[in-house]
């Protein structure tokens, strides 16, 4: 039987980039090719800025036509509330149409349409191929709307989790394994990048287990001392060593019934991990200078090592690595999910406008505070500090543009990106690829530069001399990897950490906050916070 195949293509395709355009009768037969679920449309930019995040879910049927103009389809926002058209002048009232096909999305205008795909002037017909389309592309409106198109493979599950924004595919996967995995008791491993949220996430597990209502306790692996790790884990009784000067319950106990979270778990002190594995397998901690006793705990740990790896070394325990890894998930980096990107930064600009009694900034108008060239710049960036450096860069841009007509990024920001790139999507080729880390861009590698620090305790001045490296070039570093420097703590920030060591301990909250003692000191005398105790 022979099988339909679409219209040739037309001399305007040349106009698209390399890989959209060219289809042929040699490709494998249409049942061989995995449709997707859906074609996704997301607004990355819109000069309303309250607009950004809203997508355009349509299921994928053969023949499926979606004509996309300023008066129509109608968008929804991350809640799924129905938003409207995009209707703004830069976009046309001639229809651009969408059409689904078994090889692909046909893309059609009738060659007079203001509009750029993946960084080339839109002519007449192409069809995207399923294997370019599911890296997504840009779609730019007059250079005032950017709309980014790319398909998923499932349909979204609808669910929700406080704090996990997103409109990606990979977030809501995410979410779905939230909801499945959080009502049962089974260990959990969350693996990811530094700064991709995964206290965030183990935070959603423990919402959506029946254990909600019970006690939450994170720890920072990675802030125990060694030699009374032990001690802070299960419990010590007064007098069981030297300083033990009353009795404390230990992580463990405080954890009854309810969810302790080992961040850092890679972190682990040698001895102590074989008694974390038998604490799993039977429930039984043992206390320092006490009799043993049976705890009811939920263990999630978290960590961006490469824990087979250190296994292989011999400096993790392989038994305990197969009980806490019962059910494992991995986060996807930021460079991943580059639909969630400007929706993030709006969200951290947002509030840090709201902060400082300056919302109104985000009004819609002609000339938008935050502009185009802003989210050009975000979507070139690689993010190796992911959510967390787009937290920073936010944040960072607001205090520094608030008394500006427009806002801009910070200098060091600017400067690492070295100017608008004339290809819009240069920085999104390969996206999946992890961030380069070699070359004259880094004075040395990022790896060793967050080993270098947590082995000074975030010291900047033996880090420099160990790496024989300027200060300001591990400042400059920092700032380009997302971490922050003790100026950039709140007092909520500080508050926090206090929570989760549990202690008015000033070195145990600088190690959960990654920044110096001596930082942090400075900072909290700056903000006027005082510790008890």
């Amino acid at each position: 039987m022979t099988r339909p195949r679409p219209p040739e293509n037309t001399a305007g395709d040349n106009t698209l980039t390399d890989g959209l355009a060219t289809t042929t009768s040699d490709r494998a037969p249409e049942q061989d090719v995995q449709r997707p679920a859906l074609l996704a449309v997301s607004v990355l930019y819109h000069p309303d800025v309250g607009r950004i995040g809203e997508r355009l879910l349509v299921p994928w049927r053969l023949g499926e036509r979606v004509a996309l103009d300023r008066r129509g389809p109608n968008f929804v926002d991350p809640d799924g509330r129905a938003r409207g058209p995009l209707a703004d002048r830069g976009v046309s009232r001639r229809a651009l149409q969408l059409t689904c096909t078994s090889r692909g999305l046909r893309v059609e205008s009738d060659g007079e349409l203001p509009y750029r795909l993946a960084g080339a002037p839109l002519a007449a017909v192409g069809e995207i191929p399923f294997e370019r389309l599911g890296k997504g592309l840009l779609l730019e409106c007059s250079r005032r709307v950017i709309l980014w198109i790319d398909t998923w493979k499932e349909a979204p599950s609808g669910e929700v989790h406080a704090e996990l924004w997103g409109i990606s595919q990979a977030v809501e996967i995410l979410r779905a394994r939230i909801t499945s995995l959080g009502p049962h008791d089974l260990p959990v491993a969350i693996a990811g990048e530094s700064g991709t949220g995964k206290e965030l996430v183990a935070r959603a597990l423990h919402a959506c287990s029946p254990r909600s209502k019970r006690p939450w306790v994170p720890v920072n692996v990675g802030a125990l001392n060694l030699s009374t790790a032990a001690a802070d884990l299960f419990g010590h009784a007064r007098g069981a060593f030297t300083g033990a000067d009353q009795a404390r319950p230990g992580y463990f106990r405080r954890a009854h019934g309810g969810t302790l979270f080992l961040d850092e778990i890679g972190s682990l002190p040698d001895p102590v991990q074989p008694m974390l594995l038998r604490a799993l397998e039977s429930g039984e901690i043992q206390p320092v200078g006490e009799a043993p006793s049976r705890v009811d705990v939920r263990l999630l740990t978290a960590t961006d090592a490469d824990l087979d790896q250190l296994s292989d070394a011999g400096r993790f325990f392989r038994p305990l690595l197969y009980r806490i890894r019962t059910t494992r998930l991995v986060l996807p980096p930021l460079r991943a999910r580059p639909a969630d990107i400007p929706l993030l930064f709006m969200r951290f600009a947002s509030r840090q406008l709201e902060s400082l009694g300056a919302l109104d900034r985000l009004e819609a108008g002609e000339s938008p505070w935050i502009g185009r060239r802003i989210v050009d710049a975000l979507l070139q960036h690689r993010w190796p500090g992911n959510v967390r450096e787009l937290r920073n860069v936010a944040v960072q841009m607001v205090i520094e543009s608030i008394e500006s007509p427009r806002a801009r990024l910070p200098e060091h920001f600017s400067a690492e990106r070295g100017g608008r790139l004339s290809d819009p999507i240069a920085a999104l080729r390969d996206i999946t690829a992890p961030p380069a880390v070699e070359g004259r861009d880094w004075a040395v590698p990022p790896d060793a530069l967050v080993e270098a620090l947590r082995r000074h305790r975030w010291r900047v001045r033996p880090v420099a001399d160990e790496l024989g490296v300027a200060r300001n070039t591990v400042y400059a570093m920092m700032g380009r990897l997302g971490i922050r420097r003790p100026g950039d703590l709140t007092r909520d920030d500080i508050f926090e950490a206090l929570a989760a060591v549990g202690r008015p301990d000033a070195a145990a909250i600088a190690a959960r906050l990654e920044v110096s003692e001596r930082g942090l000191k400075l900072r909290m005398r700056a903000l006027g916070v005082v510790l008890d105790g």
